[in-house]
């Protein structure tokens, strides 16, 4: 854990694999943005109370999903 705080371990030029773990969780999280995305796209239309809370969302998700 004391490998995170050094400049050594986030600028080296060889990176450390990540395990089968983590890449599936990273899919899962990409997967839940994609689906969060869709779902604000489709429900951002809707003129009511929460209507601009829905188009922030939206942004969020497709932001997101564009940087994973």
């Amino acid at each position: 854990m004391g490998d995170l705080l050094t400049l050594h371990f986030w600028f080296n030029y060889y990176y450390i694999p990540l395990s089968g773990r983590a890449k599936i969780i990273l899919l899962v999280l990409a997967l839940i943005l994609v689906v969060g995305m869709i779902v604000m796209f489709f429900l951002k239309k809707k003129n009511d109370l929460y209507s601009k809370l829905r188009r922030s969302l939206f942004n969020f998700f497709l932001t997101n999903t564009i940087i994973s």
